[in-house]
């Protein structure tokens, strides 16, 4: 049905319906916690302003819910790109959100107060704890900082890596194990026995 839509939507010449048809999409990505996918549609949508009517506050709500979208998203190349966008974009330097935003782009690590006061702002449904036991915030950045760390560090001990992401060691390596499985990052884990 979506797909039908689309095809539909991309026949559509006036601007204002264009920029609500990818708000609307947004939205039912962002409600289905299909993260990267509601950033791209709200992305789409704001950057469609300048051509059709809409007024510039809801423009500025959308691009909002571009970057927390953005956020949201798993790691990968697309997230990478979307991140590049949006810091080159003058409009999302306003938002506080774009200082986290920075950091993703920049490969700094990224605090877990820094990752409290983003989540304070975060609607229930994109703050659920999952059967890991994290939400997806906390899996994002817990990612997120792994790589930073992954770039300084050739060889480091499980306990130490865990203390500095701040979890316990066995999440840790249930987190690299996935990150593994995904091919988000080459590791080997090697428990030794003394």
């Amino acid at each position: 049905l979506l797909r039908k839509t689309h095809e539909l939507a991309s026949q559509i010449k006036d601007v204002d319906l264009q920029i609500q048809y990818n708000y609307c999409c947004g939205q039912y990505f962002d409600f289905g916690r299909k993260f990267l996918q509601s950033a791209y549609r709200y992305y789409e949508a704001c950057n469609k302003h300048s051509e059709g009517g809409m007024n510039q506050e809801a423009i500025i709500e959308i691009l909002s819910k571009a970057i927390d979208a953005t956020i949201l998203s798993t790691t990968g190349s697309k997230k990478a790109f979307l991140i590049a966008n949006l810091i080159k974009d003058e409009r999302a330097k306003q938002f506080k959100n774009y200082q986290l935003l920075q950091k993703l782009y920049k490969e700094v690590t990224i605090s877990k107060e820094e990752m409290a006061e983003f989540a304070q702002g975060l609607k229930n449904y994109q703050n659920i704890r999952e059967n890991d036991g994290f939400t997806t915030l906390e899996k994002v950045i817990f990612e997120h900082n792994i790589l930073v760390f992954s770039k300084f560090y050739k060889d480091i001990r499980i306990e130490s890596l865990a203390k500095k992401i701040g979890v316990s060691g066995g999440d840790l390596e249930s987190i690299l194990q996935n990150m593994k499985n995904e091919e988000k990052i080459d590791i080997e884990i090697d428990h030794k026995t003394s």
